[in-house]
């Protein structure tokens, strides 16, 4: 029993490592975007450690961008989007 519980404490600690090694940087969303530059857009992050939230608002002259993602394992997923 003593090893199953060891075992699953290790695969945790390695996954929560493998987590917070891999935690995106508010640079890596920046390039992920590819805006052009004459876009004034900012980015606001939160880190957690295992992952991030980023806030993305601004505009490019035409459209308003209010944008939220999380980063996880180096990728980033939309969690609400807003152009207007």
């Amino acid at each position: 029993m003593k090893k199953f519980f060891y075992l699953i404490t290790g695969m945790l600690v390695t996954i929560a490592w493998l987590m917070a090694i891999t935690n995106p940087t508010t640079q890596d969303l920046k390039n992920s975007k590819k805006r052009p530059a004459h876009d004034k857009v900012t980015f606001e992050r939160k880190n957690y450690v295992i992952f991030s939230t980023y806030h993305e608002s601004g505009t490019d002259g035409f459209e308003f961008y209010d944008n939220e993602y999380i980063g996880v394992l180096g990728k980033f997923f939309v969690i609400s989007k807003a152009v207007t």
